[in-house]
């Protein structure tokens, strides 16, 4: 999916080459298990984990790239237009060496594509406040094109609904070929194999599901045996709402606690959510018949950072 870069001075690679950022390294591989390592956080050089489900039936490979907590900025933020090169280049990196092609690859978003203007009750500051220039949206979604992934859906974060510039950014993101899947609690409607359900944050919309509503959404997923996605931006679906009660082969992609951040630690008393009060916090977890897949996020909060939390890419391939 190449397309010609914008003349604007010089071309935003030749852009990118002056800074000398380059390729780094080659895929981590892990196979179903939580991650409990930490490394040196550097968005920039993002784990990359490679999960394999062996599926019957499936005749050929599918793939399914999980990238969360983007908190996308300008030449300050953790994550820049030189930074988010670095990173799609390094996904189309390991998808290719998998084998993937764009029409066997879904790219899913669980949101906080950018960030809200926020005063931290850290002692890191983030630059600009946190806020993210509704203007600095179209050169990420321009950067993310070059991801090699004909199905393109997401969901919307906390920060993403708090936003100023909510829709407007929700415009940038369908006139850019992304489904809002969480938007009408609606299915991916292209050709992947593999169903792909968004719904919305339980804990943003607090009185959004009734016990009615989970049973029907429920019912939704279980008109099909075999394996599906569903996209929200953290757990909370599953954790208070507890959909994974009633579905079964279900993997659930969430996001929002940027691999740990929002829990306490012995020496770091500070949490960014205090309300936050899920299990699910980092890696892989089984509910029943079902898994929660928790990404680590690349654009870090000041204290995912601090506390060297890594960040995280997660790659899926069904069928191997």
């Amino acid at each position: 999916m190449d397309k010609e870069d914008k003349k604007i001075g010089i071309s935003r690679r030749e852009a990118i080459k002056v800074f000398g950022l380059s390729l780094a390294g080659f895929a981590t591989f892990f196979v179903g298990r939580e991650i409990k390592g930490f490394s040196e956080y550097d968005p920039s050089n993002p784990i990359i984990d490679v999960i394999y489900h062996k599926v019957p039936g499936m005749t050929q490979r599918a793939f399914v790239i999980h990238l969360t907590d983007l908190h996308f900025g300008g030449a300050e933020a953790y994550v820049n237009a030189q930074v988010l090169d670095t990173i799609i280049g390094k996904i189309n990196q390991t998808t290719h060496q998998l084998g993937a092609t764009p029409d066997t690859t879904a790219f899913i978003m669980t949101g906080d594509w950018l960030s809200k203007e926020e005063k931290p009750r850290f002692h890191i500051q983030a630059p600009n406040n946190g806020e993210t220039d509704i203007k600095d949206v179209p050169l990420m979604l321009e950067i993310l094109q070059d991801l090699k992934a004909k199905h393109r859906v997401g969901v919307l974060g906390n920060h993403d609904h708090k936003h100023a510039q909510r829709i407007e950014l929700m415009k940038y993101l369908t006139h850019s070929g992304i489904q809002l899947l969480d938007i009408n609690s609606e299915f991916y409607n292209g050709d992947f194999p593999i169903p792909i359900l968004g719904l919305p944050d339980f804990t943003q919309f607090s009185d959004y599901y009734s016990p009615t509503q989970i049973q029907e959404i429920a019912t939704a997923l279980c008109l099909y045996d075999g394996p599906q996605i569903v996209a929200t931006h953290n757990a909370s679906i599953v954790d208070i709402a507890r959909l994974g009660e009633f579905v079964k082969n279900v993997r659930f992609l969430c996001g929002h606690t940027h691999g740990g951040h929002t829990k306490h630690g012995l020496l770091v008393p500070y949490a960014l959510s205090d309300e936050y009060k899920s299990h699910f916090v980092r890696g892989i977890y089984r509910v029943g018949n079902n898994l929660v897949q928790m990404a680590d996020g690349v654009g870090q909060h000041p204290q995912a950072a601090y506390r060297q939390i890594p960040a995280g890419i997660i790659i899926n391939v069904y069928g191997g």
